[in-house]
């Protein structure tokens, strides 16, 4: 017989689905329940019937998926029953309300991490760990190849940019975060006034949020 550990979470042809509790985890397609850990494009995409999210996330989410979408949020580590699988939402350290899905059921609990990181960043709520039986961990940048950088190191590669005013610049993507995140630590790098540094995208990215 198969483990209850080998069938919490499985893969399907939508994403990554919880028998038990019949939902999907940042779903590729549209689904009837969606639990979104960000607001991110690749993670939280249009169409699910309903969607679960972290407060902290809330505003973000809901520029990505429109007024019309059905979004409930949750605090940080506050305890959600669907069909009797227990799931909270704790953070990730990636961007403002990005979460870790911690998901527990008959005994068995697995975090799916969604995108996170661990050096800490002054726009969201740092990573936090999370005991768990199995850790499903986004690992899009997970080769050794890649190495990073500290923060303030890359701050200080930010500006002056290349805008198309020749003045500097830092570039955004279309929720704003790249540059509220290279914004929030400018005044540990420079003094610049902020009426002196201006966010620019390409027409891939506009509109962002402010």
């Amino acid at each position: 017989m198969q483990s209850l550990a080998a069938t919490l979470l499985r893969v399907t042809d939508r994403g990554l689905y919880c028998d038990a509790g019949d939902f999907h985890i940042d779903p590729w397609l549209p689904v009837d329940q969606a639990v979104v850990t960000h607001a991110h494009g690749d993670h939280a995409r249009w169409g699910s019937r309903s969607y679960l999210g972290s407060r902290e996330g809330e505003r973000v989410l809901r520029t990505r998926l429109g007024a019309g979408a059905r979004i409930r949020t949750v605090e940080w580590g506050e305890p959600v029953e669907i069909n009797g699988v227990r799931i909270s939402l704790h953070p990730a350290g990636h961007i403002l309300g990005s979460a870790q899905v911690r998901v527990e059921h008959g005994g068995e609990v697995w975090v799916v991490s969604g995108d996170y990181k661990t050096e800490p960043d002054p726009t969201c709520t740092p990573f936090e760990p999370v005991r768990c039986h199995t850790f499903v961990s986004e690992s899009t940048f997970g080769l050794p190849i890649y190495r990073w950088a500290p923060r303030r190191r890359c701050s200080r590669r930010s500006v002056p940019g290349g805008a198309p005013t020749g003045r500097p610049a830092a570039r955004r993507c279309s929720l704003g975060m790249r540059w509220a995140r290279r914004s929030a630590c400018l005044p540990g790098c420079w003094e610049w006034r902020r009426a002196d540094l201006h966010p620019w995208g390409s027409g891939a990215t506009e509109p962002g949020l402010p």
